[in-house]
């Protein structure tokens, strides 16, 4: 850690390999090393890294993070909700943990295995914005209108940063006219 701090990315690299030739299920060390190969732009040994690490350790979830969000970046979700879903630990002790294998679920296009994920968080940390916008686009994705409406609404509620503060307020109007729409169809007796 002090190459690191020293900005010797090399050294440190060495070092953490030399531990974990020492203590191959020191998940520390391998989550460092791991990482400090992402950052140097070696992504395959890296991903090698934590494949291997996982099987060592038997799944430690910390490492299975980190894959995730490299298999993420490689434009792998599929992977990375398959390495997550493996093992994962109690939503209460890494809720963290469980968006990260939502938002993989829906980048996989498995939005309905999503909603679950979502839902359970919510009622945990209902004040959590981007997760209210993570269920509404499952629910708009499987076009359940009315409550996807309402989770936006509610993810509006929360005080989102500038980016997603305009995605949601869009939605919420397109949403909201199709939602009048249909209304008013029922009231006038013709179908939706």
């Amino acid at each position: 850690m002090r190459r690191i701090s020293a900005g010797d990315h090399d050294g440190a690299i060495e070092r953490f390999r030399h531990a974990l030739v020492l203590q191959p299920d020191h998940i520390d060390a391998r989550w460092y090393l791991a990482a400090t190969l992402i950052n140097q732009g070696h992504t395959d040994e890296a991903g090698e890294l934590l494949s291997e690490g996982m099987e060592i350790t038997h799944f430690a979830p910390r490492l299975a993070r980190l894959y995730a969000h490299l298999l993420l970046n490689q434009n792998a979700p599929h992977k990375a909700a398959e390495v997550l879903a493996t093992a994962p630990p109690a939503l209460e002790k890494d809720p963290e943990y469980h968006a990260l294998l939502a938002s993989a679920l829906v980048r996989s296009r498995h939005p309905a295995r999503a909603v679950g994920i979502y839902e359970r968080l919510l009622t945990r940390h209902p004040e959590n914005g981007v997760w209210w916008v993570g269920l509404a686009y499952c629910q708009e994705a499987l076009g359940a209108t009315e409550d996807a409406l309402t989770a936006y609404r509610r993810a509006a509620a929360t005080g989102l940063a500038n980016n997603l503060a305009d995605i949601v307020r869009q939605r919420v109007a397109i949403l909201g006219v199709a939602a009048s729409k249909g209304a008013n169809q029922q009231l006038n007796g013709s179908p939706p």
